[in-house]
């Protein structure tokens, strides 16, 4: 049995990634583990240092090696860093999936609609994705984000160590970590990979449209082999 090691992201909520859990949650031949990272509420973020966010996911990760030698790490914006991390100093680590991996922390590049929508109460689908952007500007202390530049820093140290298969998904208009970051790092990264771009998709990518599509995708990669080879894609 497969054992999947999910990591969130940077004051993320339990329902920004509850589509694709929930998805991998009623998969058979899967164990689904994840848990909160320190100083994480849903109100949102208490004062901590980075490196207690990495002990906790190591810790984590132990707990895990002791079952089972079959571990696949995901995870989302901070949480794609942290695992990248792990996988350079874990080698029994099968396969790595980042999601919007946070190489890159600060852009909050966004069209004027969706600013404008967002203060004249505009209601979306699948929301903007930037109410959360604001909401983390006037919530979360500098100094924590000061943390996320630090996580982000050792990610890219990592880079060289990754031995595992990795793959990597990013929106076209992520409004939190441009695309652009996970490009020049998928470059770096020497063995096996694959890069797949989800057109349209911003940073909450299991809010978007798209959710139902990428999951699949996620678990065709999770299950590999033929299954993979025949959903294998460059763009969603």
């Amino acid at each position: 049995m497969k054992t999947i090691l999910f990591i969130h992201g940077f004051s993320a909520k339990k329902e920004d990634n509850a589509y694709l859990l929930d998805y991998l949650e009623k998969k058979k031949g899967i164990r689904l583990k994840t848990f909160t990272l320190p100083g994480h509420t849903e109100h949102g973020v208490a004062k901590i240092t980075y490196d207690k966010w990495l002990e906790k996911a190591e810790e984590e990760l132990c707990k895990i090696r002791k079952d089972t030698k079959q571990i696949i790490l995901i995870g989302h914006s901070m949480g794609g860093a942290i695992a990248t991390i792990l996988a350079s100093k874990y080698k029994e680590i099968e396969k790595l999936v980042l999601i919007a991996p946070a190489f890159t922390v600060g852009s909050l590049v966004q069209n004027r609609e969706d600013i404008k929508d967002l203060f004249l109460r505009k209601e979306h689908p699948f929301g903007t994705g930037f109410e959360g952007v604001l909401q983390k500007i006037f919530t979360v202390p500098f100094k924590e984000v000061k943390e996320v530049r630090k996580v982000a820093h050792l990610a890219h140290a990592s880079l060289e160590k990754i031995e595992c298969p990795v793959l990597f998904l990013h929106g076209t208009i992520d409004q939190v970590v441009p695309i652009s970051s996970s490009i020049e790092v998928y470059a770096k990264i020497k063995g096996e990979k694959q890069f797949t771009i989800l057109t349209d998709v911003r940073h909450q990518v299991f809010k978007s449209a798209k959710k139902e599509e990428v999951a699949r995708y996620i678990y065709s990669y999770i299950v590999g082999g033929i299954h993979f080879k025949l959903h294998r894609k460059e763009h969603i």
